[in-house]
């Protein structure tokens, strides 16, 4: 009896004590409709013309830059199933598929992008060993096996089976949503200042070299000062001129951190609401934190305008991706 009790109060309920419904579209139908009309043709395209160029698929960087853009098409996948619910098959199956998508697509954009922000910090930080070591296949293997690993960190609940799958939102699914969200957009924010300091220091140090040849040669004989910077010298020309660590990736760095900045005004608001309902549960009793339901599918809409207009940025910032997307448009015409 008592563990009815505990199951029970796990559920999250309405103000009228009702079983919560996880889909409510609360008259967001109009804009869910024009996101998706703008936004699944814009990643699909990006995505088609990354994969369609045989010389960007072949860079681990871009693997990343993929992972991030098919996170960004989930957030669309989510927006259907609602609409599909709503509007054409409001039947149990449906709202399942949803309870079990629903969150995914705000930690998957946050885990790829943490990826890509670790790509970038080791290209810089360790450029000959990224080089030798981070291949294509390497790097899709990372981004499917920790896709993977989040998925089932997410429904941890369902799979091993302490709560049953159901038209219905558990208190403990929203706690582990919570804890793997807020520790992807941290450790985001932490690699976010990392890259950026790291940026900075490779290019004071190009500045440094560039001005080092220009300069007049050391006659005080200190030989081994000469020689450590004659080796220092030798081994970050191979890093920025002879393959051209220069413009290209310095603008996807900085893409990726534009990327992370506007990510934050998305998914900080959504993880603060979640740690808002959970400590009111906790702290005062459960009846009066069900207000709070309402506001959570307006906050889960602030991800999918993300998926809009985040995928403007990046092709505004990364030349690679504009000629990707021409070239795709010229093969198109022929």
């Amino acid at each position: 009896m008592n563990n009815n009790t505990s199951v029970s109060e796990d559920v999250i309920l309405n103000e009228n004590g009702d079983v919560f419904n996880p889909i409510d579209l609360n008259g967001l139908m109009i804009s869910k409709c024009i996101c998706c009309c703008i936004g699944i043709p814009l990643n699909a395209s990006i995505a088609v013309a990354l994969i369609g160029n045989h010389q960007l698929r072949t860079k681990p960087r871009i693997v990343f830059l993929l992972g991030i853009i098919f996170s960004y098409m989930s957030f669309f996948v989510v927006a259907i199933i609602e609409l599909i619910y709503w509007c054409l098959y409001p039947v149990e199956s449906v709202c399942q598929a949803y309870v079990v998508c629903s969150a995914l697509p705000q930690a998957l954009l946050l885990l790829n992008l943490l990826l890509a922000l670790g790509d970038r910090y080791f290209a810089i930080k360790h450029p000959l060993f990224h080089r030798r070591k981070m291949t294509e296949r390497l790097a899709c293997g990372i981004v499917i096996f920790s896709s993977l690993l989040t998925v089932f960190v997410q429904n941890f609940a369902y799979l091993v089976g302490l709560r049953t799958l159901r038209c219905e939102v558990w208190l403990v699914r929203v706690k582990l949503v919570t804890i793997t969200t807020s520790l992807l957009y941290f450790a985001c924010t932490i690699f976010n200042f990392v890259v950026y300091r790291e940026t900075k220091n490779l290019l004071c140090e190009y500045r440094t070299i560039c001005s080092s040849r220009n300069a007049p040669l050391d006659t005080t004989g200190k030989g081994k000062v000469g020689a450590s910077n004659r080796q220092s010298t030798r081994t970050m020309s191979v890093h920025v001129d002879k393959r051209k660590l220069s413009r290209i990736r310095m603008q996807a760095t900085r893409t990726l951190v534009i990327g992370v900045t506007s990510l934050a005004v998305t998914a900080c608001p959504s993880i603060i609401f979640s740690c808002v309902f959970l400590s009111c549960r906790s702290i005062v009793d459960e009846y009066q934190c069900r207000f709070l339901n309402w506001m959570a599918p307006y906050f889960q809409e602030l991800g999918l305008i993300s998926a809009v207009y985040s995928p403007i940025i990046f092709i505004v910032r990364q030349r690679e991706l504009r000629l990707a997307l021409t070239c795709a448009r010229d093969n198109r015409k022929f």
